[in-house]
């Protein structure tokens, strides 16, 4: 009787680690758009006309149907902290984000995306894309950990429409 028992909770414990496994990865995708994007301090350079660093703050209102390791970020918003390497309104961008849960509980993220150099008949609006990894949460989410790509439109006044998809997974130790 003891090794059937010993057998029957090892395998228990097996299933559950394949079980709790197999719920701890997933994908994610949405949409989302600037809400108030705010210039924190605007540098010239001065090495080549239009040439500037721009550190700005942001608050966007994203959508998605898909939960994250079990928490809903449908209606969410993110606080961004950006900052970027600019001429002429084109260049890269690379920050941090918050993504705040109806729950209150957050995730976490880097992000880069590259603007294109303007045209004429594009100089206000202009797509981008980039990438993004999700690094540690909050509660539930403090273990995902994931990547994605961003692409989407934006203004030169740093307004942006966007879409995003990723995966994740949850680690496992500290």
């Amino acid at each position: 009787m003891g090794k059937v028992f010993t057998f029957l909770v090892l395998a228990g414990v097996l299933w559950a680690g394949v079980a709790a496994a197999q719920s701890a990865a997933g994908a994610a995708s949405g949409s989302g758009e600037t809400v108030t994007n705010t210039v924190l301090a605007r540098v010239p350079i001065e090495d080549v006309t239009g040439h500037e660093l721009v550190q700005s703050t942001g608050l966007d209102q994203f959508a998605t149907p898909d939960p994250i390791a079990g928490v809903s970020f449908q209606g969410a918003q993110m606080k961004t902290h950006s900052q970027s390497d600019l001429v002429d309104g084109s260049g890269l961008v690379r920050g941090y984000g918050v993504w705040q849960a109806a729950s209150g509980e957050r995730l976490f993220l880097t992000y880069g995306y590259r603007i294109p150099p303007r045209t004429p008949a594009t100089s206000e609006i202009v797509p981008f894309e980039g990438s993004f990894e999700w690094t540690g949460g909050t509660g539930r989410l403090e273990k995902v950990r994931g990547s994605g790509t961003i692409e989407g439109r934006i203004a030169r006044n740093g307004r942006a429409t966007y879409r995003w998809s990723g995966t994740y997974r949850e680690v496992v130790g500290p």
